[in-house]
C-alpha cells in the first residue's frame, strides 16, 4: 500500500494494544508516513465484533485493505459474506 501512490492511507486499524499509537511506517519497518495506528473505530470506540467494524467502514464508502481475509468473502460463511456485501451495497456515491 505504501508503494502505490494512488492509495492514500488515512488510517490503520490494529487489534494489538502494543501497536496502538505507533507510526505506521514503524510497524512495517519503513519511513514514517504521518499516520498512527489506532484501535478505535470512529468516535464510539472499538466494536466487540470485527465483522461489524468492517461492515461499518464499507457502508460509509471506505475501502478496506485487510490481511485478515476479508478481501475474499467467498471463503467465509454465507451469512458473513452476505452481511459484508450488504454493507457495500448500503453506500451510495455522493452526488
Amino acid at each position: 500500500m505504501l508503494d502505490r501512490p494512488a492509495i492514500e492511507g488515512v488510517g490503520v486499524y490494529v487489534y494489538s494494544r502494543q501497536k496502538v499509537g505507533k507510526e505506521v511506517g514503524e510497524l512495517v519497518r519503513r519511513s514514517h508516513v504521518g499516520v498512527r495506528a489506532t484501535d478505535r473505530a470512529g468516535r464510539r470506540g472499538a466494536y466487540d465484533n470485527h465483522d461489524d467494524e468492517i461492515a461499518r467502514f464499507l457502508a460509509s464508502g471506505k475501502n478496506v485493505i485487510s490481511i485478515n481475509g476479508y478481501g475474499y468473502t467467498a471463503y467465509w460463511s454465507n451469512e458473513r459474506s452476505s452481511r459484508l456485501q450488504a454493507a457495500c451495497e448500503t453506500w451510495t456515491t455522493p452526488r
